[in-house]
């Protein structure tokens, strides 16, 4: 009887501090929920008020390999925290160091966004107060195993009611405008804006910009136009880690991995002179960090010549059988592809379940060849309209080689690849076994149509391609959208870009769920595909 009465004591203050909620922003402190889960799921087993006893506003949570408090495990939990602060105008930034994964919102906009298991480190993020008032603040913090820590603090750095915006996105560029985020992603809003004279930066384990931007895990974007005679050019980036290159806003290079600062790559593009809008994003994961673009004039572009596009033809599938028009056609340089667990291009495929064909052409001299492939999944490869490898099956990744003879010249390759489920990886390698190969590994530029007079400048792109229906299974459930408008990401990210809406009463099919069950896959009324945040 008396333990019945003590679990009830307990199961009644803890009601106490849930009805507190409301009013926690009255009490000076912070609003605290704690779950014996990762991800913050189900009933909370403990509603508090926590306060620092030296009225820190601050938090503070150092537990190390102890239980936050008995009714919470010591590992696999996690806590928010709410409170209000009054803050005076200014550009302020906040520092949120912790063991494992960590989210910060300030006025509802997410500002820290670090969900991932990781030994104790600190993580930057920005906000701009525009005016004197209250300013809503929300931590969301799981730790996994052993050290457990949270913090958060924060400091005015500059501005006042009338710098903020002047100082921060007003800035005089003349060169190339580069906007710096403390992601990996080049999503929400820069930490920084500046002027930088070129993109050549080799920061070695430093911060680009040390009162701004972390020394790791951050991105870039960098924007120019580029004014220039007609020819062909030829651009280079060197980078660790990964890089994209727009021209004329569209994706002419696509290495968004892991890499090092020793790895450069290259393309080539038809100009038919004067204004080239150039775009540059970059992201540095872990250790080293730099960053570098050149570009040089290689030839002439003559009216009416075809403009260079790519080495390999790629048609993308959102399914693994090559069935039905491609969602996507563009062109690669090479077919050097690890994936992991994403998707190829998440605008228009799921991460698992696609398919893709490529096609290209060598010019190779007479000799004995060795072609290999290494993929996960299944894959097919024709050299000179023979099919030498087919592995057409489920498997982790394997690599297979096969030796063939050829007669000189040119030699059409058409590789084809599918993707099952979780890890995805595709490459092509080949080597001559009784000679050199020439320099440029006998790869011959694939060509499209040159742009029309009005078009000038453009990389003459294909047409724009009608998308297929997504192939959904019968049994796909669905959801009919409830609220006004929700906003559709590109990943399930509050960070990531936003590339579209859908409205109250929209039918959306449901092909897929992040592993914190917060974000859903979903194939639009658009016919397009995107994650919705679970509310």
């Amino acid at each position: 009887m008396k333990k019945r009465l003590i679990i009830t004591l307990l199961l009644f203050l803890s009601a106490l501090s849930w009805v507190g909620l409301a009013n926690a922003q009255t009490t000076g402190g912070w609003q605290a929920s704690y779950w014996n889960n990762t991800d913050l799921s189900g009933t909370p087993v403990l509603y508090q008020l926590e306060t620092d006893q030296f009225g820190n506003p601050e938090l503070n949570r150092l537990w190390g390999t102890q239980h936050p408090w008995p009714q919470v495990d010591k590992d696999f939990f996690s806590a928010r925290w709410e409170r209000t602060i009054f803050m005076e105008p200014g550009r302020y930034r906040f520092s949120a160091t912790a063991d494992d994964g960590i989210r910060v919102w300030v006025n509802n906009q997410l500002i820290v966004d670090e969900w991932l298991n990781q030994v104790v480190a600190t993580h930057l993020g920005y906000y701009d107060v525009t005016q004197a008032g209250d300013v809503d603040i929300r931590i969301e913090y799981y730790e996994y195993q052993h050290e457990a820590i949270a913090r958060l603090t924060w400091d005015r750095i500059f501005g006042s009611d009338t710098a903020v915006s002047n100082q921060l996105y007003q800035a005089t560029i003349t060169g190339w405008r580069g906007e710096y985020f403390n992601n990996r992603i080049v999503a929400g809003v820069p930490a920084l804006v500046r002027d930088d004279a070129a993109i050549d930066f080799d920061w070695g384990v430093n911060s680009p910009a040390i009162q701004s931007i972390n020394a790791e895990a951050f991105s870039v974007r960098w924007t120019r136009t580029l004014n220039l005679p007609a020819g062909v050019y030829r651009f280079t980036t060197t980078t660790d880690d990964g890089v994209r290159l727009y021209i004329n806003n569209v994706l002419v290079l696509d290495k968004w991995r892991n890499q090092t600062v020793f790895t450069s790559h290259t393309i080539d593009v038809a100009h038919g002179g004067g204004a080239m809008q150039v775009k540059v994003e970059y992201f540095d994961d872990v250790g080293l960090a730099a960053a570098k673009l050149t570009w040089e004039k290689i030839g002439e572009a003559t009216a009416g010549a075809a403009a260079p596009r790519g080495f390999w033809r790629g048609e993308y599938y959102d399914n693994s059988v090559l069935a039905s028009q491609p969602a996507l056609v563009r062109y690669d340089n090479e077919i050097n592809f690890d994936w992991g667990i994403d998707s190829p291009v998440p605008q228009y495929l799921i991460r698992d379940a696609f398919s893709i064909r490529w096609t290209g052409t060598l010019d190779l001299p007479a000799g004995q060849y060795l072609f290999t492939t290494s993929t996960d999944d299944g894959v097919r490869l024709w050299v000179n309209n023979q099919l030498i490898i087919n592995k057409w099956r489920n498997q982790a990744e394997l690599a297979f080689s096969f030796q063939v003879t050829l007669p000189g010249g040119p030699v059409p390759v058409k590789m084809e690849y599918y993707n099952a489920e979780h890890k995805a990886a595709a490459h092509l390698t080949w080597d001559r076994l009784d000679g050199p190969l020439p320099e440029n590994r006998g790869m011959v530029l694939q060509t499209a149509p040159s742009a029309s007079p009005s078009q000038a400048g453009s990389l003459g792109n294909t047409p724009p391609i009608t998308l297929p229906a997504i192939n959904i299974p019968p049994d796909t459930p669905t959801t009919t959208i409830s609220i006004e408008t929700l906003n559709v990401r590109a990943e399930p990210s509050m960070l990531s870009e936003k590339i579209g809406t859908v409205k109250r009463g929209d039918v959306v099919a449901i092909l897929g769920r992040n592993e914190f069950n917060n974000w859903l896959q979903a194939a639009l009324p658009d016919n397009s595909l995107g994650w919705l945040h679970v509310l």
